[in-house]
């Protein structure tokens, strides 16, 4: 992994763990998807990766017969351990995934982009092994940012919205600011290519890269890998498809171990 994308420094950082200790709601798009696959995780095993703070683990928790929460983050644990006592979580990196053996669970889910963390090679590398945790006929379900979704520069005053409140307006400025700062930092290792991107994004106030990959490799690495049964999402969770040209923030991707 290189450098710039090596954001755990990011996620061990107290004010984000703070920050994602608040959020507790899932998204639309997992509310949907995780009732159409209901099957796959009610009184199933389930290994929920990249929990952060745990926003994903109380609903999982609850309907699976076993579930294991991971996430690289000792800081991000930590918290979640003290948010949901009694959960089985874990740090663990979804790069080495051995700790677990093969064909342990019915599910894995990696939910708000988190494989987006990691590089294109190791992309592949997070592919396999959730394959190789996967049970026969196994579902993996994930998010991942969109190649084709517009995206605001961080130079953009659409960034810096007025407020006649000085103190607001001061505190608007210095995130406008730092949003820029680390644009700046960070943009001599983005990468452009037809197919996928290493770009700094808005969400995150440029802070560092996020993979960004079309539907039609999302396809083929997720085949390469070996999954079979790939089914595409938008952002709230609608069926698509490679053709169709969605500009949602990030997509919804399913796929299956042979059974």
């Amino acid at each position: 992994m290189s450098a710039a994308m090596n954001v755990r420094e990011v996620w061990r950082r107290s004010d984000i763990v703070d920050y994602y200790a608040t959020t507790n709601e899932l998204v639309a798009g997992e509310k949907v998807l995780f009732e159409r696959f209901r099957a796959d995780i009610t009184g199933k095993a389930v290994l929920d990766v990249g929990i952060g703070t745990g926003r994903t683990t109380p609903y999982l928790m609850a309907r699976a017969a076993e579930y294991v929460g991971v996430d690289y983050s000792p800081e991000m644990i930590d918290k979640a351990k003290q948010l949901h006592p009694g959960a089985n979580l874990l740090e663990c990196d979804a790069r080495d995934l051995s700790r677990f053996g093969t064909g342990r669970f019915d599910c894995v889910v990696f939910s708000f982009n988190g494989i987006d963390n990691v590089s294109h090679s190791d992309r592949q590398v997070v592919l396999k092994q959730v394959l190789a945790v996967l049970r026969a006929g196994g579902l993996f379900v994930f998010s991942s940012h969109n190649l084709a979704s517009p995206r605001t520069s961080a130079f953009s005053v659409g960034n810096l919205p007025f407020t006649a409140n000085p103190i607001r307006l001061i505190r608007r400025c210095r995130y406008y600011l730092q949003g820029v700062l680390n644009h700046l930092r960070a943009r001599r290792h983005q990468v452009h290519t037809p197919d996928y991107a290493l770009l700094t994004e808005r969400t995150a106030n440029y802070r560092y890269l996020n993979y960004h990959v079309s539907k039609a490799l999302q396809v083929d690495q997720l085949e390469r890998a070996g999954f079979v049964s790939i089914e595409l999402f938008d952002e709230a969770g609608r069926p698509t498809d490679v053709q169709r040209d969605d500009r949602d923030r990030w997509l919804h991707y399913a796929g299956r171990k042979q059974a």
